[in-house]
């Protein structure tokens, strides 16, 4: 017997039960998770939420829903005690600004009031804060879980939470994690009934290569009833190959109508260089002259290319805004600085002012855009208006047909309606995405929602639950992010908190308007596709990189599978070199190919599977790293992969079983095997034996 393999008694047994300490460790951890997640304090439910995924197996997932539902139920509960003291702080800072326009001497005695209202609403808000920030902690967390048997409690969530806050969570970890497993189960929830669940799970795909089944499916959901999946499936496709995106955009293009018609315009612009924004049906005759050159190739981008012209082929404007919407929702600030006297020149607005009989105020020129923009609607289209000043109302609970009489019961309301205290943004913005993420019920809301909101304020958040420029922000984007709504924001006169509407503004593709002092500046932020999202002509790419993956220098070989790496399975021709490049000399080629591999996925996998016959460890290692992030796509190289982890060198062995372990379910035909390892007197061929083990039965 050789020595190496002597073992004293008591060292034998420490390494018989480290596989043990490691799960009792692990179930320790979990425990003290849950007891944090029952204390009141959202801040140990954060320090809850992080040690579950950290833990990442099936036992997780539970309490981490829990932790979602604790701090929503906390919110609910304290919702009305924040209403509260919003409403005791209202009154202080409405008394202070009376006192100071009246009796200036008394205002030191009156703040003392509005310090500890502040004080008082400042505790509640920050706590309400603390509870939105664990919800944000799950949805990243979600993400983050890589054990088979978390995972699979992930993507039931996606397909069956009920609460729709919840379930966005659940729908976009699958896309932020880029789990190619995923991806059927995106597709279909593309098929449910909720139009809700279908726009979450179509923006859900857009960080993954797409295969040819998923954009039939796209397509299919180009076709969808509802705006905001068809625009979803719109911005998916724009990040396939050239010659695909380009087609299915400009054929999309005779569908639509107003903003869709004009987002196509936007998204066919970052690609082609091209803009017919004034006249998007002339897409068609467009794609006669340039179809050859899409489909081979050839197709050049022009030097002098235009910016799209988002401001063209509208009647319907508000300060300056340009409206294509047929769906649309005007928010307008009614609180009390909006009676401030401004001067705006622009002679049609005064004209319309003047003929009003409205004064020269921040609100006389809200109410004038606002009635201007609803007169200029085309017949049919839908609107709506919500006023807000230290609350929010609207003017209907549906959106109304643009009709004579419509327009007539708009424009007295507006102009019936009064000035109402302080700045409830988060009122305002919740009312008009329809708050529909609440409850079940919001899926009527969703049916209706605007596809265009433009958003006025000449201040700063002041009154509502939130009032954050981060919270606001945060909860615009959770409540869009299933809609794809197009958000513009003017802000009026200086006091206007400027980074909030260009926020807002820009991460929701719309315009940001500056009138301060009466001076207006305009930001655009149009709908486009970043440079590194786009897919070029995969048939050139390809042969240019074939070149450059066999006869090119270092940086060639890195920046061709760089590129590769985003066609995903249309790299497969070049898998074979790919799997070579594996072992390069360079580390950042070697790390490049791996990616562009993985990306294949399946098809790669016999060509990866090959260099595990190699003699070196490095490039036994480099591909069983390759094969594990393939994951359950490697499945046809479990024997293999055994083989190694029980005749290997000992960290080929551990490398072996963590490939294993990411394979998961899919390597059940090893399980029996690895149940000798769990013996192995080497602890870290044992620990990871045991690990793999789990992995395999657990999910």
């Amino acid at each position: 017997m050789s020595l190496s393999r002597v073992r004293p008694p008591a060292l034998l047994l420490l390494l018989l039960l480290l596989p043990l300490a490691a799960r009792s460790a692990r179930a320790s951890d979990l425990a003290e998770a849950k007891k944090l997640l029952r204390s009141r304090s959202a801040d140990d439910r954060r320090d809850a939420v992080k040690m579950l995924v950290a833990i990442d197996s099936r036992w997780a997932v539970p309490p981490m829903e829990d932790a979602i539902r604790r701090s929503l139920k906390s919110m609910d509960k304290m919702a009305k005690e924040v209403d509260k003291a919003d409403e005791a702080l209202g009154k202080a800072l409405s008394l202070a600004f009376y006192v100071k326009q009246r009796e200036p001497q008394l205002l030191p005695y009156v703040m003392e009031d509005v310090r500890k209202a502040r004080a008082a609403w400042d505790a509640l808000a920050l706590e309400m804060h603390k509870h939105l920030l664990v919800c944000q902690e799950v949805g990243r967390g979600l993400a983050r879980f890589r054990s088979h048997s978390a995972i699979k409690l992930v993507e039931k969530g996606a397909r069956g939470e009920a609460q729709p806050y919840m379930r966005q969570l659940y729908v976009r970890a699958l896309g932020l994690a880029e789990r190619p497993r995923s991806i059927p189960i995106l597709v279909e929830l593309l098929q449910d009934k909720d139009a809700r669940v279908r726009g979450m799970a179509v923006r859900a795909l857009m960080p993954f290569v797409l295969d040819a089944d998923v954009r039939a499916a796209l397509t299919a959901a180009g076709q969808d009833e509802h705006w905001a999946v068809r625009l979803g499936a719109y911005v998916v496709m724009a990040r396939a190959p050239f010659e695909d995106a380009v087609p299915f955009l400009v054929q999309a293009v005779a569908r639509e109508e107003g903003q869709m018609a004009l987002s196509l315009d936007h998204l066919l612009s970052a690609l082609t260089g091209q803009s017919f924004a004034q006249t998007p049906k002339a897409w068609a005759t467009w794609w006669t002259q340039h179809e050859a050159a899409v489909r081979d190739g050839s197709y050049t981008r022009p030097a002098d290319a235009p910016a799209a012209a988002a401001e063209a082929g509208t009647t319907a404007t508000f300060f300056r805004v340009p409206i294509h919407s047929r769906n649309l929702v005007l928010a307008i600030d009614y609180s009390g600085s909006m009676t401030e006297e401004c001067t705006i020149d622009d002679a049609r607005t005064n004209e319309t002012r003047e003929a009003l009989g409205l004064p020269a105020t921040r609100l006389g020129y809200a109410q004038t855009e606002a009635i201007r923009a609803i007169r200029a609607l085309p017949d049919g289209a839908l609107f709506n208006v919500v006023l807000y000043g230290t609350d929010a109302t609207a003017l209907s609970k549906r959106p109304l047909k643009a009709s004579k009489g419509s327009r007539r019961r708009a424009e007295r309301w507006i102009l019936k309606e009064k000035t109402r205290g302080l700045t409830n943004i988060w009122d305002a913005l919740r009312l008009s995405f329809g708050d529909h993420l609440g409850d079940r019920s919001g899926r009527a809301r969703f049916e209706t929602l605007p596809d265009t909101i433009v958003f006025l304020t000449d201040g700063s958040p002041t009154q509502g639950r939130f009032q954050t420029p981060k919270t606001l922000a945060y909860l615009t984007r959770t409540w869009n992010r299933p809609l794809g709504s197009v958000v513009h924001c003017v802000g009026i006169g200086a006091d206007h908190d400027k980074a909030l509407l260009q926020s807002i503004a820009k991460e929701s593709n719309g315009f940001y308007v500056d009138f301060s002092k009466g001076a207006a500046g305009l930001e655009s932020h149009a709908l486009t596709v970043p440079e590194r999202e786009r897919r070029p002509h995969f048939g050139r790419t390809l042969a240019d990189a074939k070149r450059a993956l066999r006869d090119g220098a270092r940086g060639q070989r890195r920046d061709a599978a760089a590129r590769l790496a985003t066609m995903g399975a249309y790299a497969a021709p070049l898998a074979a070199e790919l799997a070579k490049l594996l072992d390069d000399a360079f580390e950042d080629v070697s790390v490049a190919a791996a990616n562009a591999l993985v990306a294949i996925g399946k098809e790669a996998e016999p060509y990866v599977r090959r260099q595990l016959d190699a003699d070196d460890d490095v490039t036994q290692a480099a591909a069983l790293a390759t094969l594990a992030r393939m994951g359950m796509e490697a499945e046809a190289a479990v024997p293999t992969v055994l083989k190694l982890a029980l005749d290997g060198d000992c960290p080929v062995r551990v490398e072996a079983l963590k490939t294993l372990a990411a394979i998961g379910p899919k390597a059940q035909s090893a399980a029996d095997a690895l149940e000798a390892l769990v013996k192995d007197p080497d602890p870290a061929v044992a620990e990871a034996a045991k690990r793999t083990l789990e992995e395999i039965r657990e999910g």
